[in-house]
């Protein structure tokens, strides 16, 4: 059995691998597959859970996923550190300063 696989551009400007088996029955057969990585990619992040997402953001340095149904308190831990204010910010100054940066 050979196997091989190549990357290459679309007409678009994405990414498309294509694998490529033979296999020995009483001939070759050749068995094309293309897959789109954006495709791919989205399916990824689709299905990733939340929390990892947000990891994954967090390292390099993006924003993150405001998850609604947290609890009060945790919601605006989370608000106060994507907004670079401390734990004792009040609600006015998360409001401000949500209202400055829209």
């Amino acid at each position: 059995m050979k196997r091989t696989a190549k990357i290459s551009n679309d007409s678009q400007g994405r990414k498309i691998i294509r694998f490529s088996t033979e296999v020995e029955i009483e001939e070759y057969v050749d068995v094309d597959v293309r897959v789109l990585l954006d495709d791919v990619i989205d399916d990824i992040i689709d299905n990733m859970d939340d929390d990892v997402l947000n990891e994954v953001l967090k390292k390099k340095g993006r924003s993150t996923i405001v998850p609604f149904e947290m609890p009060g308190l945790e919601f605006k831990r989370h608000l106060c550190d994507l907004l670079g204010l401390g734990y004792h910010a009040n609600r006015d100054q998360i409001l401000n300063t949500l209202n400055e940066r829209i």
